[in-house]
């Protein structure tokens, strides 16, 4: 019995090893035929197995119906292409383009497979059909290349016909590329070639060498531009970046793409109207990205928010001059689990309550108090921005000083 038992844990063990390879990352090919007629077609699927996959497709003695695709193991998994033979043989499909596994490395990484599907007559297909001769395709399937030149940077590697992607760098400061291409044989035609223009970061372009008998062959064109910035500004005495590479880069809630000038050039911003903020993507020397709110060209203060008592708030920097504060320290305060600038009470009996100095969804800046204990946070006091006194501080102070007086005159009433 405990041989048996042994048995069957050995095979699950080798059953859970089997899955894990098939379901690892990679790219599949597979036809829906083994054997095919001359005239009739059949189809390919391309299957992304935890990756992202560019896909090229061409094939020996047949025609592709459709061109380069992408497949996505979290969106669309699978490709299907229509094969059409020449003439009687074998039908050879090939794939080939790179892929990023979604777990581990996220490196692209290149690959290529080839299935063969076997063409023959219909007279072979079926006995009681009756003979016929096939004709044979004199067209021509030559769909390489026979150069590949650009404008700018250079092929990595250097070109060789029957290799299908390259690497070009080019600097900071380049915005365009022109791709020149020649077939190897001259019935062949080119498709891809001509002026491109580049952005910062990863640009990827496809050079199609298509066959007298439509077969295809795709030279791929991965076109790096450095990222650095070359727009730049000051900020508490150290150098911002505009970052140039925005592909990913979604402004803060509220906020409606826009541009705006810094150094007298036009650079991708955000604004919020009701809040009356401009921000824009910047990197620090130490290549850190952030939000920084920009106003006529300078940079005001990096771009903050705060959820506090289900509530979204901006951040709002303080001078120095108002971080003293009578009864107050400035420093770091605590709430839940976040820090932000704020002032605690030197009292002990208010050693709950925190002070915050922040803007709310329409734009109002104020001191807020936050207790601790209730997590409760409520405006505090307004700031007035010609310094006059508070309202209720007057009001206060003009009915102590009547009490003050109606006491004297009752004291001296009393003494008469």
């Amino acid at each position: 019995m405990k041989k048996v038992i042994m048995g069957l844990f050995t095979f699950l063990f080798c059953l859970n090893l089997f899955y894990c390879d098939v379901f690892a990352a990679g790219v599949s090919i597979h036809a829906d035929a083994k054997t095919v007629t001359i005239g009739s077609s059949f189809k390919v699927t391309v299957k992304a197995n935890d990756c992202y996959a560019t896909v090229f497709v061409s094939a020996q003695n047949g025609r592709v119906s459709g061109g380069a695709k992408d497949v996505d193991a979290l969106g669309n998994a699978t490709a299907t292409f229509t094969i059409t033979p020449n003439k009687v043989g074998v039908c050879s499909v090939s794939i080939s383009g790179t892929y990023a596994s979604y777990s581990g490395t996220t490196q692209d990484i290149p690959y290529s497979q080839t299935i063969k599907v076997n063409v023959i007559n219909k007279s072979s297909a079926s006995p009681s059909s009756k003979p016929s001769s096939s004709v044979e395709d004199l067209r021509s399937q030559e769909n390489t290349l026979v150069s590949l030149e650009i404008s700018e940077g250079k092929l990595q590697p250097s070109f060789q016909e029957k290799t299908t992607q390259y690497t070009i760098k080019l600097p900071a400061d380049q915005s365009q590329i022109h791709i020149q291409a020649k077939a190897k044989d001259a019935k062949a035609s080119v498709e891809g070639t001509g002026e491109k223009s580049v952005k910062a970061g990863k640009n990827t372009f496809v050079v199609q060498c298509t066959a007298e008998n439509g077969s295809v062959r795709n030279y791929t064109l991965l076109v790096y531009v450095d990222e650095k910035p070359l727009i730049f500004t000051t900020f508490q005495n150290q150098q911002l970046g505009i970052v140039r590479n925005l592909e990913d880069v979604n402004g803060p809630q509220g906020f409606n793409k826009t541009t705006t000038q810094i150094n007298d050039a036009d650079v991708i911003a955000w604004t919020n109207e009701q809040l009356k903020l401009t921000v824009c993507y910047m990197q620090d020397e130490n290549d850190q990205k952030n939000f920084y709110v920009v106003n006529e060209g300078k940079v005001l203060y990096m771009y903050k928010e705060a959820f506090i008592d289900e509530r979204r708030f901006v951040i709002i920097p303080v001078d120095k001059e108002m971080e003293q504060r009578e009864g107050l320290q400035w420093g770091k305060v605590k709430i839940e689990e976040n820090e932000y600038d704020g002032w605690t009470y030197q009292n002990d009996e208010m050693k709950n309550y925190v002070q915050l100095y922040l803007m709310n969804e329409k734009g109002e800046k104020n001191i807020y108090l936050y207790e601790m204990t209730e997590h409760q946070l409520q405006k505090y006091a307004e700031l007035s921005d010609d310094s006059q006194m508070n309202p209720f501080v007057i009001i206060s102070m003009i009915l102590g000083i009547g009490f003050i007086m109606m006491t004297g005159l009752y004291i001296q009433l009393k003494r008469k």
